[in-house]
């Protein structure tokens, strides 16, 4: 009878003071009258619950109803901590839909009406026949929350059930949508038009090709909400002029092959949208120019694809030439955007000289600290920040975990430097107990995995057993069993080695999670069942990604982090460029989101790019298999 949400509840009302009253609402700090919606916390109205028809009831369950109702007379009389406590003493509710969903809609209004705003998100999911103003109300709270898929869902179902159309609403899905990195399952063409929109710009990767992909979709569904009134940011694709990019790589000396790695990639973006434009001019010569929509049939659809413009890109070696005098020819030749440089010395260099150049800049590396000077905001960021540093893995892995419900990690830490800054990030997040197994050297993970799961103290114990009774007896050491799940902080070659010591140690049936850089270049078929991260490039590649994966064999080869790196380098920097045009998007950075090379990529308001590699699943072959999205 959800009695932790019960429990819940109850400490909410203690915490409020058990007031008769609902808690008066705060403005979050920095909310104004002209803050966006996503920004607010306005507060609930409060709603009149109806009564359960307890004769529509079966009559074993009346009992039920009846005291159900009880509660709801108490709950629109403003006695909340009454009718916790009735709902509490009618002990385990009988399977029955109609009590559970009134159950919930009761259990929704009292944690609002008691400003635990959080938990009634969770009970409102749960009831299977909400009304058009239950959806609306919960899609408000979803919003204030930063639930977006929550959000979407009951954005978009509302429309569903209403009949009109308003630009705001179109705008609030759209953010929900391009913010949630797990799209909600929702049936119904409506939805399903919603969805296929935001899958086939998404993995559009460049504006161009968004562009595309948008008239594509929108001559395929003439009668959809989104096409009967765009969402505000995507009627501001029309606007749009390929940029001048300059872009910024050691491509000389002995970086030479890093850079080499990194331009590639950054190619293949450019030359699979100078093919694309090639194959529109052949087919589609009387496009008018820069329009987004540029005819129409009788019956409303129609819409022709805008023409595609390939940018114009020039290179400077960041070992040939120091980062002043690239500035300076960047400015001679008319530069609209630069990209790089790479390396994180030079990174932070370039960082330094925000403030002094008006040139947007995508840098390819991360600094400490932010990157822009204090008094830019959103509205005026000159410098952004793309990587693949391993803390953007930790986050993800830190989501998967919460997800599954674990409670206690086995965290196996190798020699790596980068396992030392994984562990570091995944004790700052992760709220359950961590033991940690650290080694230096393969031989010696058995041993480390042993002390971890105070093995030695079964041995200690054996000992006392022998001393006591005089006689040595047969004996296998016992681990400890309360681990849920393992995470592999390790190099490739020391991933092959936990799995003997996991078996060694009858630990080899919890699950496992491992990085991308525990399991590049091996045979990963003794992995079976484990959870990886790895890029889209190597785990789930289409478009772009999937060509440039074939162009250069990099499941196999040790620079495609780099390749992918440019990649997504060309893409993000159309869409700066775009932000840049149309300075009215800024004011949506975090719906600037593309399925990239790396990760699923989405700009933030500091500048620095959040990437969000792919879930997978190791199969009994040692293939990667992406993982179905949960809701």
């Amino acid at each position: 009878m959800c009695n932790r949400i019960l429990i819940l509840a109850l400490c909410s009302l203690a915490v409020n003071g058990c007031q008769s009253t609902p808690p008066e609402r705060s403005v979050a700090p920095g909310a104004s009258a002209t803050t966006p919606v996503s920004q607010r916390v306005p507060s609930q109205p409060t709603l009149d619950l109806a009564p359960l028809e307890i004769a529509k009831l079966p009559q074993e369950t009346q009992r039920f109803g009846i005291g159900i109702n009880q509660a709801i007379e108490l709950v629109n009389e403003e006695q909340h901590e009454e009718s916790l406590l009735l709902l509490q003493a009618l002990g385990p509710l009988p399977a029955n839909q109609a009590l559970a969903n009134a159950l919930h809609r009761t259990l929704g209004e009292i944690l609002i009406r008691t400003g635990n705003p959080v938990a009634a998100i969770e009970v409102m999911e749960k009831i299977t026949d909400p009304n058009l103003l239950e959806r609306k109300r919960l899609a408000q709270l979803c919003v204030q929350h930063d639930q977006a898929s929550c959000a979407s869902q009951q954005l978009i179902a509302a429309q569903a059930m209403g009949t009109t159309l308003d630009q705001e609403t179109q705008d609030l899905i759209w953010r929900a949508l391009m913010q949630a990195v797990d799209p909600p399952a929702m049936e119904g063409s409506i939805a399903e038009g919603w969805l296929l929109l935001r899958q086939r710009l998404r993995q559009a990767g460049s504006v161009q090709m968004t562009r595309a992909a948008l008239a594509q979709w929108r001559k395929a569904h003439p009668r959809h909400p989104a096409n009967l009134m765009l969402p505000s940011q995507l009627g501001l694709l029309a606007f749009y002029q390929p940029p001048k990019i300059g872009v910024m790589l050691p491509v000389s000396g002995s970086l030479q092959n890093i850079g080499l790695s990194v331009r590639g990639g950054f190619m293949s973006g450019y030359f699979a949208d100078l093919a694309r434009a090639e194959d529109q001019a052949l087919t589609a010569a009387d496009t008018q120019p820069n329009r987004l929509v540029t005819s129409r049939t009788p019956d409303g659809g129609g819409y022709e694809e805008p023409p595609l413009e390939p940018v114009d890109v020039v290179f400077f070696d960041t070992e040939s030439s120091d980062l002043p005098q690239i500035m300076q020819a960047a400015r001679s030749q008319s530069v609209d955007l630069l990209i790089g440089p790479l390396l994180k010395t030079r990174v932070v260099e370039s960082a330094r000289s925000a403030a002094e150049d008006p040139i947007t800049q995508l840098m390819l590396n991360y600094i400490e600290g932010p990157a822009n000077p204090a008094d830019q905001t959103g509205q005026g960021l000159k410098r952004f920040q793309l990587g693949t540093a391993i803390e953007d893995e930790t986050n993800t892995l830190v989501n998967l975990l919460n997800q599954a419900g674990h409670q206690r990690l086995l965290v196996v830490v190798g020699s790596a430097s980068w396992a030392r800054r994984a562990l570091f990030g995944l004790r700052s997040q992760w709220q359950g107990e961590i033991v940690v197994a650290e080694f230096d050297a393969t031989k010696n993970i058995t041993e480390s995995v042993g002390r971890a799961m105070d093995v030695e103290a079964s041995k200690a114990r054996h000992q006392d057993i022998i001393a006591l009774i005089g006689e040595s007896t047969e004996f296998l050491p016992r681990a400890r069993r309360d681990f849920d799940a393992v995470v592999a902080l390790t190099r490739p070659n020391e991933t092959l080695g936990l799995v003997p010591a996991l078996k060694f140690h009858f630990a080899d049936q919890m699950p496992a999670y491992v990085g991308s850089q525990a399991i590049r270049g091996i045979d990963k078929t003794a992995l079976a069942g484990f959870t990886a991260l790895e890029m889209p490039i190597l785990a789930a590649a289409n478009g772009p990604s999937a060509v440039l994966n074939d162009t250069y064999a990099l499941s196999d080869n040790p620079l495609a982090e780099l390749y992918a790196l440019g990649l997504d380098a060309y893409q993000l920097g159309t869409w700066l460029s775009w932000l840049e045009q149309n300075p009215t998007a800024r004011a949506e950075l975090g719906t600037i989101a593309i399925d990239g090379a790396t990760g699923q990529l989405r700009l933030t308001p500091s500048g620095r790019v959040q990437r969000t590699p792919t879930r997978t699943r190791i199969d009994y072959r040692g293939n990667l298999r992406a993982l179905s999205r949960s809701p």
